[in-house]
């Protein structure tokens, strides 16, 4: 089964591929292996119940009953004929991220050339006058233009990795959200997963990274998508420029 099956309930988004259940919430994703359900039930409509085989339950919250009803019609003619009674401890749900050691190095290359440019921009009004308001202005410029160029070279870096040495599969278009067109792909284990973009096509190529398949690009032409990050590069080598000539500009 290539195909993924999706409902959209009052707070979560489910996504049924062929070896795993995607819960998705606020809090992030929740993945169910398929052998380690045991029922599906519905109890009181349009909600939905998931028993695990350790007798864990899964309460996720509906929005018609019809759909949820037919929802549960296809996750239970989904479930394997083997089930695996390890249950819950193979369900993974989003942790807390974990306090790591503080990255001094990080932080110190951030906050000296900041600590740098105030002490700059001070130096600049006292003696200068007016000519702290360029310098600020340039500021604001060169950080965009920093963060524009950052931008647009790692999605192309992003697509070059991917199309080389990602694992490539069928996506099939599912619906629309305000951000694009949504499909749905099922990675290697079976796990589904949504991806966003502006093609409109019953079924595109997807290339996704084999250790975080949520990591994602989908097929076109290379001059395309370097046209489409030029739109993103461009201003931001422009603003850079600019900003450039407002900060230094005093000893030009």
């Amino acid at each position: 089964m290539r195909c993924v099956h999706t409902f959209r309930g009052r707070w979560r988004y489910l996504m049924l591929g062929t070896g795993a259940l995607v819960i998705s919430s606020e809090k992030g994703p929740t993945t169910v292996p398929l052998s380690v359900i045991a029922e599906v039930r519905t109890p009181e409509l349009p909600d939905l119940e998931i028993v695990l085989t350790d007798g864990e339950v899964h309460r996720i919250d509906g929005l018609h009953p019809a759909a949820t009803e037919a929802f549960a019609v296809t996750l239970t003619n989904a479930l394997p004929e083997q089930r695996n009674p390890a249950g819950s401890s193979l369900v993974t749900a989003p942790d807390a991220t974990p306090v790591g050691p503080v990255p001094w190095g990080w932080i110190a290359a951030f906050v000296s050339p900041v600590l740098t440019y105030i002490g700059y921009a001070i130096w600049v009004g006292l003696t200068h006058g007016s000519r702290v308001v360029g310098v600020i202005a340039g500021g604001i410029a060169l950080l965009l233009g920093l963060l524009m160029c950052f931008a647009a070279v790692e999605n192309l870096r992003k697509r070059r990795d991917l199309t080389r040495r990602g694992t490539t599969v069928e996506a099939d278009q599912g619906g629309r959200t305000k951000e694009g067109l949504m499909y749905y792909y099922n990675d290697a284990a079976g796990v589904p997963h949504l991806y966003v973009c502006g093609r409109n096509a019953p079924t595109i190529r997807i290339f996704y990274d084999p250790k975080d398949p949520r990591r994602a690009v989908h097929e076109t032409w290379a001059v395309a998508a370097i046209a489409k990050e030029s739109l993103i590069l461009i201003p931001g080598l422009v603003l850079l420029v600019l900003g450039a000539w407002g900060v230094f500009g005093l000893f030009w």
